[in-house]
């Protein structure tokens, strides 16, 4: 039967051996397609397959994200199974109070809110 400090003592080991460890890297990639169960295909830089691999997701995507940039990191560190944390948000193009007066093919007018306009 171990004691309460013997308990203590392996925490404490525990505790510090994950303090030590380097956080692990995190790579981008994109969601080349979705399986027809429900998981991701992901290419990436690095990908020792050569071709999209299945990869572990946090959440469910859908055929909708297929082209999606994604944040990977991976299980044990092996390129080779990847884990999807979540997808990349498209930058937002900046604002710009500039007048448009011609276009080569079309000029889409749009608003805000319908309240606002």
């Amino acid at each position: 039967m171990s004691s309460l400090k013997d308990k203590r003592s392996s925490k404490t080991e525990a505790a510090a051996r994950l303090a030590d460890a380097a956080p692990a890297p995190v790579a981008l990639g994109y969601i080349t397609a979705i399986e027809p169960d429900g998981v991701p295909l992901v290419e990436f830089a690095g990908n020792p397959a050569g071709q999209p691999v299945r990869a572990l997701a946090t959440a469910r995507y859908t055929r909708f994200h297929a082209g999606a940039s994604v944040a990977l990191m991976f299980v044990d560190n092996d390129r080779s199974r990847p884990l999807a944390i979540g997808l990349i948000e498209p930058e937002a193009a900046p604002e710009s109070n500039e007048r448009l007066t011609s276009a080569d093919r079309e000029i889409v007018l749009q608003c805000g809110p319908p309240a606002s306009c």
